[in-house]
């Protein structure tokens, strides 16, 4: 699979959910038309912060299931639908979650550092990523680091939990 990037480091398709790709294949697109369609979809405030983050703790990866891996609803998800006698897209976590409605929410799991330090460097560091304005607690969500990206509100970085 030849790997088009949304930035230096990050492939599109660890951005989105499989069945964006198999859609477009379906209808007969190639990789070059599905990435010149979807490149578009993914804010460059986030693939900012996905690329700040990795400078500053390393390694790390939203969606792997395009180098074999299982993770597909750490980015942009699919909601279900039927197209052309195929079903699409399935719901994962919170219905109303913005990895549905976003084009800038993500699952980050880091290779070297875990989900806690992480959440608890930004934390002391809000600067060095100005883009975060809400992640979910780590203490509820352990395995991964969900950050939103966009524009923050007075009062710093808003820590959520799913439950909430």
């Amino acid at each position: 699979m030849t790997r088009f990037k949304l930035s230096d480091h990050f492939p599109y398709q660890e951005f989105f959910h499989p069945d964006y790709i198999d859609y477009f294949k379906g209808i007969g697109w190639n990789e070059s038309r599905i990435f010149d369609h979807i490149k578009h979809w993914v804010n460059p405030v986030f693939i900012d912060t996905y690329e700040s983050l990795r400078k500053r703790y390393g390694a790390l990866y939203l969606n792997n299931w395009h180098t074999g891996g299982i993770l597909k609803n750490a980015g942009k998800r699919m909601r279900p639908f039927t197209a052309h006698g195929i079903e699409y897209g399935e719901i994962e976590g919170a219905p109303m979650s913005p990895h549905y409605e976003s084009n800038s929410t993500g699952d980050f799991h880091f290779v070297d550092k875990t989900p806690q330090e992480v959440q608890w460097d930004i934390l002391n560091n809000p600067d060095r990523f100005p883009h975060i304005y809400r992640m979910e607690s780590t203490k509820v969500t352990t395995g991964w680091l969900h950050v939103e990206s966009g524009e923050r509100m007075p009062g710093g970085i808003i820590i959520f939990s799913p439950k909430q």
